[in-house]
């Protein structure tokens, strides 16, 4: 697991013993790969944004 709730857990969290059950503190995209497509779609994000194009990636709020 990557993202917890509350995050950090606490020390006496069920899922801290479970042996099937591995907890990272958020660097499950902490690979170079993947660093550098998160730059990149940040790079095209803002190309796009200045040029009037629509975002590569645009998360749509729900005003309600």
């Amino acid at each position: 697991m990557d993202v917890t709730v509350p995050e950090p857990l606490p020390t006496d969290h069920p899922l801290l013993t479970l042996d099937n059950c591995t907890i990272f503190p958020h660097i499950g995209s902490a690979d170079v790969s993947s660093r550098h497509q998160m730059a990149q779609l940040c790079v095209d994000n803002l190309l796009n944004f200045f040029s009037g194009k629509p975002m590569v990636r645009e998360l749509k709020l729900d005003n309600a």
